[in-house]
This record gives C-alpha cells, structure tokens and sequence, in this order.
C-alpha cells in the first residue's frame, strides 16, 4: 500500500468527532427531511460516527452535497443481515481498513418486532489516518497517526425500571452487558502499545453514564491498562422532546432507583486516556427545525442527540514508563472491582433464569409430541382417522422443530454469557483475562 498523504487537510485544534443516531427506522416521520438538515450541520466535524443509519439512499442525502462531499471524502457503510448495522462513518481523513464484528449476544430472534435482530447489531472498527498537526503536533507536521476509532449500537432497552422492578428484570440487560464486554475485550485486542495507539469508542450504548454496561467498560479496559474518559461530561437541561440525550432532570441512580423514568444520556465518545486527551467535549444537533409540511410545527432532527469530542494527542504518551497489561486485580480501583463483580455475578442470574427455562422447552416439546400423537387425532376428525393423524403429527412436529430451534438459541445465550462471566471472573480472581477459576 503506498504511503497516506493526509498533507492537504493538515491543520491544528484537535480532532472533532461526532456520534450521532440519525433515526433512520423506517417508522422514524420525516426522515428525508431530517436527514436534509442533519447534513447541512455535519461538516464541523472531522469524523462522524453514525448509529440508525440504514438507506443507502438516506446516506446519499448526508454526505452528497457539494460541501460534504468535499468534507468527507472517505465514507463508509457496514452492512450487516436483513437491514444493515446502522452503522457509518464519514471522515476527513483517509480510512486505513474497516471492519464489522457483530455481537455475540445479539437481537431476540424471538421478539422480531423489536428489530434489534433484523439489523444484526454489532462494533464497527476503523482506522482513520489523521495528521499529527490535528492531534496538537507541530503546525504543518502532515505525518499520519492511526486513530483507532470503534463504533456501536447496542440492544435497546423496551421496559421502563419503574414498571418492571428495576434494573435487573430488563429482560435486555443481560445482552447489553454481555455486548459492553464484546467491545471492551474487541479494544483490548486491537490496541497494541497504550501509550501510542490512539483509540476512540463511539455510539449509542443505550445506557447512561454510571449504568452498569458504562461501569464495565471502564473497569475492564482499566484492568488491561487501557483507561478510558467520557468527551461530554456536562449535564444538559431537560427536554421533553429528545429524553434520550437529558441528564439535567436528575441522576442515574434516581433512574436506577425508580423515583420516576428519567432521560438519560444514550449516546457516548470514549476515549483512550494513554494517548489522547480532551480539548472540548459537547452536547450536540439538538436544533429543530421548520416542518415543511406544517408551517406553524418543528421538529427535532432525531430522537437523539449528538454527543461530540474534540480530542488531542498527550504530549507525554511517548514518554511514560510501560503500562501493565493486565493489571494485578488488587491494584483495581473499588469501584471498578464492583463493576466486574456485578457483571460478573448478574450474568451468572441470567445463565441461571436461561437453564431454568430450557427444562421448560423440554417439557413443552415432549408435551406437544404426546398430544400431536394421542389426543388431537382423536378430537380433529374421528370419522377420518388417517387424515386427522397426519395433520396432527404434522403439526406435533413443526411445532416440535420450533421448540427445538427455541432450544437451541437458549443454549446459545448460556453459552455466551458463562464465557463472558468466566472472564471477568478471571480478571478478579487471578487478574488473568484468559481464565474464570479462581485461585485457591
């Protein structure tokens, strides 16, 4: 591959970089119009990470205008299953490599209305080349640094905790922890030296600041040497129309608590401490804008807000001493002992709730195969035996096949999440990543 030239976008003042959901659900009102005005904002940015953003042709409208065109000239869509990741990103700088993993613990292939798995939601992971004047280097220094750059849009929650009891029956958050140990042990392999490789983690977490998912990301890159800070850390005022992004109406804990469901913010930009630091971080595209279609009305551009961060390279990466990789567990701060502990041991619940469950798909098939074959030939048609047994066998066994399928996807979950608890075990048990029994 010949060398990059990022030589002709060099300037100086930190890398500005947006995660946005667009709210490109095909429910979404307005899209077209919305994605028009999205675009007209976007060019502030150097790299924008993009949550929801499914229509090829939706992306046409955000990056095909003269201006963005010339803004970013390198963009890229992961798709993904039936309707695509949702994921984007549009740079200024040249893109190095793309790649998409999807998540382990994906949609519920059972609750398809929710469309979580019909988009096959996952991490996409590029690296953009960005000139190490934009970093705070030297003014006119146009040699490139690789900024690792991660964006995610995790399963979404559908309860609110003051109905359901709290936190822990969600029946999403087991999936969505298990997703946020995905992308932390996805940076722990990619990031080679701390101190050097730059990395970003942007997207719509579905969940806020201080959440347990939050928690564990923090807890686990910090095991590995890999601490991470959020680029918007202020506490905008509430807003009814757009509660996903407004943390001003109270805490996460009041929201945890149940004193009322109170907006949060969704949407983050993570940041690897080692080697980038930040110069501004914002609450962002929180404009409305005129309806065409009804003079006297406004919109929001999307059911989320932008959260962006301007960031820079530290000025003493290079020279810091090298850093743990894993760090010895009882060098941990509490907290995030805490956080790997509750990870840890709510998985555990849920792996148990799951088993429970499969004794039940096992009795259910077993009592679906006795009535297919002994009680609804006898009540379908007993003037037609023969026809009548066909159809219900027939049925006993579609029927059979489905709990089977049912089954085997329960298994799949166990499965997944008690390897996810093994390792945070192993990270507080033997500060190993690699092992969930812990020492004698």
């Amino acid at each position: 591959m010949p060398p990059i030239d990022a030589s002709p976008m060099c300037d100086d003042g930190g890398l500005n970089v947006l995660s946005y959901n667009v709210w490109g659900v095909f429910v979404a009102p307005r899209i077209k119009e919305r994605m028009q005005a999205i675009s007209e904002r976007l060019a502030a940015y150097d790299v924008v990470c993009l949550q929801e953003q499914f229509d090829a042709a939706d992306a046409r409208v955000l990056f095909g205008s003269d201006a963005n065109r010339a803004a970013f000239p390198h963009v890229h869509r992961f798709e993904s299953s039936a309707v695509g990741s949702g994921l984007t990103i549009a740079s200024r700088y040249p893109i190095v490599s793309n790649f998409f993993v999807p998540f382990r613990l994906g949609g519920k292939i059972h609750r398809v209305w929710e469309g979580d798995a019909l988009a096959n939601k996952g991490i996409s992971v590029s690296r953009v080349a960005v000139p190490r004047s934009k970093l705070g280097g030297e003014p006119g220094d146009a040699t490139p640094v690789e900024v690792l750059v991660l964006n995610g849009h995790l399963i979404a929650q559908y309860q609110q905790y003051s109905r359901i009891g709290g936190y822990k029956k969600e029946r999403n958050a087991g999936h969505r922890l298990g997703q946020a140990h995905q992308l932390a042990q996805l940076v722990v392999s990619l990031v080679g030296d701390p101190r050097t490789t730059p990395f970003i983690l942007c997207g719509d977490f579905n969940c806020g600041v201080g959440s347990p998912e939050i928690d564990l990301v923090h807890a686990y890159l910090a095991h590995h040497g890999l601490p991470v800070a959020e680029a918007f850390d202020g506490a905008p005022s509430y807003d009814e129309t757009c509660m996903f992004n407004a943390r001003g109406a109270g805490t996460y804990l009041e929201f945890m608590s149940m004193t009322e469901d109170l907006p949060v913010q969704l949407d983050h930009v993570l940041y690897g401490t080692n080697a980038l630091a930040k110069k501004d971080g914002a609450l962002c595209m929180t404009e409305r804008f005129p309806c065409a279609a009804a003079a006297t009305k406004e919109l929001n551009l999307s059911d989320h807000y932008g959260v962006a961060g301007q960031l820079v390279a530290t000025s003493t990466a290079a020279q810091q001493s090298p850093i743990a990789r894993p760090r010895s567990a009882s060098t941990l701060d509490v907290k995030h002992r805490d956080a790997l502990a509750f990870a840890a041991g709510y998985l555990k619940e849920r792996i148990a709730v799951k088993q429970a469950s499969l004794r039940h798909l096992t009795a259910a098939a077993v009592v679906v195969v006795v009535a297919a074959v002994t009680v609804l030939p006898a009540t379908l048609a007993p003037s037609r035996p023969i026809v009548s047994t066909i159809v219900a066998v027939v049925a006993g066994i579609a029927a059979a096949v489905l709990l089977l399928l049912a089954h085997l996807y329960r298994r799949f979950e166990i499965i997944t999440m008690r390897t996810a608890a093994a390792d945070i075990d192993g990270l507080l048990h033997r500060g190993t990543p690699c092992s969930g029994v812990p020492s004698a």
